[in-house]
């Protein structure tokens, strides 16, 4: 943690340096469940940003900034999302569901294509028929992106483990998943978050044994 902390304070925002920090940090700090502190930390990295901005306005680095932020400006949507998905894992936790479903409908907007966010507004717990349904118009169409995007580079791994965690959590053809998620593996053997994927692929599949073996090997690696 200290040293994620430091590569953000010594970088500017914006720099790729200090958004893969400021990412890394978020995701290990939502795993140990202090979801609050993840959401904050990449609630500051808007005013930070912000801030550099104003700074690179009055300088000679302008066209710089211009050029960096439009480089990152899907990257920086995706934190968004991240950010608003870790304030509803707080929510949650608070037993606040509502409040968990405004966040999640905040995430959404700024990045449709995060597994997790679909995944949690599926669970959504006390959602209507209206949510349900908006959620699974969600859920297809970017299962159909995703599906089409492999189709083109069949040898990219993280799509395929992409589709494979959607579908096993939601409402896909887990046979599919599980599949996609032993070819991302084939890829890219070894990778403990593909095993992970692997691991909830055969859960959904009813098969265990082999869920907890592979559960196991993600968890010493």
């Amino acid at each position: 943690e200290r040293e994620w902390r430091y590569v953000i304070d010594s970088f500017p925002a914006y720099s790729s340096e200090a958004l893969q920090a400021r990412e890394d940090l978020s995701m290990w700090l939502h795993d140990r469940l202090r979801h609050l502190e993840a959401a904050e930390l990449l609630n500051q990295m808007n005013e930070d940003i912000q801030e550099g901005l104003q700074k690179l306005k009055k300088g000679k680095r302008n066209r710089d900034w211009h050029n960096r932020l439009k480089l990152f400006n899907s990257r920086i949507k995706a934190l968004d999302a991240r950010k608003e998905f870790f304030y509803a894992c707080h929510e949650e936790s608070q037993g606040e569901f509502a409040a968990q479903r405004s966040h999640l409908d905040k995430a959404i907007e700024h990045f449709e294509f995060d597994a997790d966010v679909l995944i949690a507004m599926y669970h959504l717990q006390g959602a209507d028929e209206a949510y349900r349904k908006k959620t699974a118009q969600h859920i297809d169409r970017v299962s159909k992106i995703l599906l089409k995007q492999i189709q083109e580079y069949p040898d990219a791994a993280s799509l395929c483990n992409h589709w494979a965690w959607l579908a096993a959590n939601t409402q896909g053809d887990i046979k599919q998943a599980l599949a996609y998620s032993q070819r991302s593996l084939e890829l890219r053997p070894n990778e403990a978050s593909f095993l992970d994927t692997l691991a909830r692929c055969h859960y959904a599949n009813d098969d265990l044994e082999k869920a907890l073996q592979y559960q196991q090997k993600a968890v010493e690696m």
